[in-house]
């Protein structure tokens, strides 16, 4: 299937990316969480266990992360590895699909890196027709993730944004609009991201991720294992009021804080959430399947 717009996508408010390093402590807090995100990748190794589906799964809505897709390499879509993950999916129940617009792997080469792509039309062509063929394994809506990247690739033509918003159009999906990856790339290549969210269609913007970083050496690094800074709070604010998205992600990958910091983060996108939605809590939607299958 392709996207089939956000208004009939569910709204699931502020969650949080589920990593088995804190599972404990996100099990004992569940509470506070309205929704997570799972890494497909992390089941395919087995590393979810029963727990997961009893605690995770059987209290709260689930959407699903992909990181091996590699969507930006010039080599066809891995059949294998999405109809493992479009299974995960389906036994998750999630709301929707995402993964980076980035290059992952070629052949056997694994770059453990997300790779930016070089932005030039013929690029988005041949992605975005790589993407819009992925509703036909995947049986679920199908989200892009902008990545940060330190170097452009040569050969481009296109700015970041040009691209990315023929992508969606030529892919015929929505957008997980990474904060602090747009934050990092504004800092680190010369330009507005108030001006980037404006050019973005409402319509398109399904997820927001939001994550912290650290300078090193004049660059913003987006590490995933610091707070959210105060300049990345202002554009998270400004892009659930102008683009109204379906939910909003914490995530965190290492340098784990006690969890009571992790729910006050979860505080203040939930009061911006409260701010710029109409649904109060008890309000939302939830998901109660693979949606539109």
């Amino acid at each position: 299937m392709h996207f089939p717009g956000k208004e009939r996508l569910p709204t699931l408010g502020v969650g949080l990316s589920f990593r088995n390093e804190i599972a404990d402590a996100i099990y004992r807090n569940v509470e506070h969480l309205d929704f997570a995100e799972v890494i497909v990748d992390n089941e395919m190794s087995g590393a979810l266990d029963l727990l997961f589906w009893q605690k995770i799964a059987g209290t709260v809505p689930l959407v699903a992360h992909a990181v091996n897709s590699t969507l930006g390499t010039l080599e066809p879509l891995d059949l294998e590895y999405l109809r493992r993950a479009a299974g995960i999916g389906r036994r998750m129940r999630c709301g929707w699909f995402s993964e980076h617009l980035a290059f992952t792997r070629s052949e056997e080469v694994q770059t453990e890196q997300l790779i930016p792509v070089q932005f030039s039309e013929h690029n988005a062509a041949f992605i975005g027709d790589k993407i819009a063929s992925l509703g036909n394994v995947l049986e679920c809506p199908f989200l892009i993730e902008n990545i940060a990247y330190y170097f452009t690739i040569p050969g481009s033509t296109l700015s970041e944004i040009e691209f990315l918003l023929r992508v969606l159009e030529r892919g015929r999906c929505g957008l997980l609009l990474d904060v602090n990856n747009l934050h990092a790339n504004a800092m680190n290549h010369g330009y507005n991201p108030y001006a980037f969210i404006d050019r973005i269609p409402a319509a398109a913007v399904v997820e927001l991720h939001v994550a912290g970083g650290e300078q090193r050496d004049g660059l913003y690094i987006d590490t995933h294992g610091h707070a959210i800074n105060s300049d990345v709070m202002a554009l998270v604010d400004y892009a659930v009021r102008t683009k109204r998205p379906n939910a909003i992600l914490l995530e965190r990958e290492k340098k784990f804080p006690p969890m009571e910091e992790l729910v006050r983060e979860l505080g203040e996108l939930r009061r911006i959430w409260r701010r710029h939605r109409e649904h109060a809590p008890g309000q939302l939607k939830r998901a109660r399947g693979p949606v539109g299958v």
